[in-house]
């Protein structure tokens, strides 16, 4: 199969429309249609992104993070300090064109040489190249790629499947040989191939997962271009150029030194600098104002900003009291404003709506009519404190509020804070680090109200309901509703697109009636990069061109 352009033109263009593109990151094609046809071709051997000068081997490529990778294994964790970390490691069956992006998001093979899809769309064949080996000398075959994928479907006691609800697209897996992987899926699905290529898709080797899931989380064990080489917890987590890796010529680097640096203050001095070349990304990349500073103080840098398929939400915990009351979690809603939120944790970089984006998102009359979208006003205020009144908390009540260690999360949930104080409702504030502690605790229900990422793989109505269904990866208030689940397995079974959009703005609505969570925002992140690192164009979206192979040191 030729290189395939995937589908982020809509969601891009969205957001270009709000004024808030910061550096040129263009619009990408649209996805061809689920079921096409399609021949087999080999795929193109990436290639370094076009930059002045001969790429040159050597250099250690230094970055920050604001906190840990959860573990070592890809499978596991969805976090962004998780893909960055463990992308350059392991190796997934597709991956994106760096030389393309941001420009365009167009797939290409990673393990898979070449792959074709059967006429119906319903079953994809991945033909492997020769002589990948792991990096403790194993060779990957098919097993291995067979195994991961069924781990993340049906996840064996103890082991997480973050995007479980995605895999579980898969009918069956077949490996009739040793480079021939064969998947069948249940129904077409459009976003499969763009699965294959994510971070969570990093095949690890069956060889020694299937006799201890826990192996790999505490030293990873990849195929890809780098190989694990030091962990520091709170210091460093460091990579090594893998000699033996399957592209000739690659990696450039000899290593990624990841510093971790969990204060804003220092880690911006420490770009500014040169002690690390390479920003964070998501979150923790830069705020508008710290990459005017960065422009200003290193001539020549490379500063991207792009779009997430992730969204901040505030989750309500249904299980507790008095969030068990509908009446309460709508009062809250109402009085939630988007744009407040914005401009206090991201400087005005993102952008308002409900739970889907771009093309999926709500007609704006319906938007319209909701408080944290159209503006909260002072009838949403009384009509709140009534609701509360009603539910037997006429002068309110407090309540616990997990908040990220980051200044991002610290700016939001004083948003969130003020505007509910505006209806009784006094917060006391939990701050846990981002990510490990606040996923654990979101994953227990450790919490009464929390504003969180839900993250998601891919831009599609299936990934991002995984916080609404019931047993959701990403339901961490816990609720349930068999008219959610309802109209989420309809939206899944549709093929016609509008059809699909009427489902979808069904279901959209039917959340912001039953109040269990709510988008705080859609954010615009900023990333940069030394003038000395090349090959990297930036991404048009948070998790993309993560491998790292292509890029080099010009010293």
């Amino acid at each position: 199969m030729t290189p395939r352009a995937i589908a982020w033109f809509p969601f891009i263009s969205m957001l270009a429309v709000v004024g808030l593109i910061l550096s040129g990151c263009a619009p990408t094609a649209a996805p061809k249609t689920a079921g096409e046809p399609a021949k087999a071709a080999p795929a193109a051997t990436p290639k370094p992104a076009a930059d002045a000068g001969q790429p040159k081997y050597g250099g250690i490529l230094t970055r920050w993070q604001t906190e840990d990778p959860p573990s070592g294994d890809p499978n596991q964790e969805n976090t962004i300090q998780q893909q960055l970390s463990l992308r350059p490691i392991y190796s997934a069956p597709l991956r994106l064109d760096p030389e393309k992006l941001p420009k365009e998001a167009v797939l290409q093979g990673d393990l898979a040489e070449k792959w074709e899809s059967s006429a119906d769309g319903k079953i994809l064949t991945l033909y492997l190249r020769d002589g990948v080996k792991f990096h403790d000398g194993s060779p990957l075959t098919s097993e291995d790629v067979k195994f991961t994928l069924e781990r993340m479907k049906s996840p064996p006691e103890g082991v997480k499947s973050p995007s479980k609800e995605l895999f579980q697209r898969i009918a069956k897996v077949d490996a009739p040989d040793a480079k021939t992987v064969k998947i069948e899926l249940v129904r077409p699905t459009a976003w499969f191939l763009q699965l294959l290529a994510d971070s969570i898709s990093g095949i690890v080797p069956k060889s020694i997962v299937a006799a201890n899931q826990k192996a790999l989380l505490q030293k990873p064990i990849g195929a890809g271009p780098f190989k694990f080489k030091k962990w520091d917890r709170g210091i460093a987590f460091e990579t090594t150029k893998n000699e033996n890796y399957f592209i000739k010529g690659k990696p450039y680097l000899d290593g990624i030194r990841c510093l971790i640096i969990p204060d804003a203050t220092t880690q911006v001095a420490a770009f500014r600098t040169g002690q690390v070349l390479f920003t964070g990304q998501g979150t923790r990349g830069l705020t508008m104002s710290e990459s005017k500073l960065v422009e200003r103080d290193v001539p020549g840098t490379k500063i991207v900003s792009y779009v997430s398929t992730t969204r901040q939400e505030l989750y309500m915990n249904v299980q507790k009291k008095p969030f068990d009351d509908i009446r309460v979690r709508k009062a809250i809603l109402m009085v939630l404003d988007q744009k407040a939120a914005i401009d206090a944790g991201y400087e005005g970089s993102g952008s308002k709506g409900g739970p889907l984006a771009a093309e999926w998102a709500l007609p704006e009359t319906e938007l319209n009519k909701m408080p944290p979208y159209r503006g909260v006003k002072d009838e949403d205020v009384a009509a709140a404190k009534k609701l509360l009144a009603d539910a037997g908390y006429p002068n309110g009540f407090e309540t616990g509020f997990n908040q990220g260690s980051t200044p991002q999360y610290e700016e939001m949930q004083l948003s969130i804070s003020s505007q509910l104080r505006k209806i009784g409702i006094n917060t006391k504030v939990r701050v846990l680090a981002y990510p490990v502690e606040m996923r654990a605790a979101a994953a227990k229900a450790d919490f009464d109200v929390m504003q969180i990422p839900k993250i998601s793989s891919l831009h599609d109505p299936d990934s991002y309901w995984t916080s609404a269904i019931t047993g959701g990866s990403d339901n961490f208030a816990k609720f349930s509703d068999k008219t959610i689940d309802d109209l989420y397995a309809k939206q899944a079974a549709t093929l016609d697109v509008a059809a699909r959009k009427k489902v979808n703005d069904e279901l959209q609505l039917k959340i912001w009636e039953l109040a269990p969570s709510w988008p705080v925002l859609w954010p615009r992140y900023i990333a940069a990069a030394w003038p000395t690192v090349k090959g990297w164009n930036g991404m048009a979206v948070l998790r993309q061109n993560l491998e790292f192979d292509y890029i080099w040191l010009s010293k």
